[in-house]
């Protein structure tokens, strides 16, 4: 169970928002323009309904980008400050979809599915299968 509010911010602290409804899911994305926009092997997001996200501060720091190439439409929300991915509203208009590492504390689920499994890099090893390293 999650409990809420949950908060997050960018990595600067400039833009800053809060979660108060329940997540409804909490996936991976392997597609490329999730790749490519957290430039990372993966997107973690969770979705939480339309409705359960506020802006807290910073809202006129948050730029808007939205993809033409491999994934037309596919929209970046990101802080002109820091550069860190925020959230921003799905395709369907219905939901956020928040990148779990900008949660200050955890979430209260675990990821519950993966998404463009078949796009994941050939590089990619999860992190189970990695030794630990100091740092």
């Amino acid at each position: 169970m999650t409990t809420l509010p949950l908060t997050g911010s960018c990595l600067c602290g400039g833009v800053a928002f809060s979660v108060r409804s329940e997540p409804l899911d909490f996936r991976y994305c392997f597609c490329e323009s999730c790749r490519k926009a957290t430039g990372s092997a993966h997107a973690s997001n969770l979705i939480v309904p339309l409705d359960g996200l506020i802006w807290t501060r910073g809202e006129s720091l948050i730029g808007r980008f939205v993809e033409q190439r491999a994934n037309p439409g596919f929209p970046v929300w990101f802080c002109r400050s820091c550069g860190s991915f925020l959230p921003h509203i799905g395709r369907s208009g219905k939901v956020y979809v928040v990148p779990a590492g900008l949660i200050d504390s955890p979430p209260g689920l675990r990821p519950r599915l993966v998404m463009c499994r078949d796009e994941a890099p050939d590089w990619y090893l999860p992190a189970g299968e990695l030794p630990d390293a100091e740092g």
